[in-house]
C-alpha cells in the first residue's frame, strides 16, 4: 500500500482531487487542519461534467482491458487529422 499526502487550501482543487479519486475507485481520507470539519460541497455544473467525463473514460479503459472495446492506434488517429 502506498500513502500520498496532498496539501491544499483551495476548495476547488480539493473537490477535483476527490472526484478523480472517486472515479478511480481509490479510497482516501481527508484530514483537516481546522478544528471544524468542512462538509463536502455538491459539485457545480462544470465539476459534474468533468466527473462524468472521467468516469466514462475509465469505464472505456476497463472495457478495452477486457477486450470489449477497441481504440484506434495513434498513427491511425493522426492520419485522420
Amino acid at each position: 500500500m502506498a500513502t500520498f499526502t496532498i496539501n491544499t487550501e483551495d476548495k476547488k482543487s480539493e473537490k477535483a482531487l476527490k472526484a478523480i479519486l472517486k472515479v478511480l475507485e481509490i479510497d482516501y481520507q481527508v484530514q483537516s487542519l481546522n478544528k471544524a470539519e468542512s462538509k463536502p460541497q455538491p459539485f457545480n455544473k462544470k465539476e459534474k461534467q468533468l466527473y462524468e467525463s472521467l468516469k466514462n473514460t475509465f469505464h472505456d479503459i476497463e472495457k478495452w482491458k477486457k477486450g470489449e472495446l477497441e481504440f484506434k492506434d495513434a498513427r491511425t488517429l493522426l492520419d485522420e487529422l
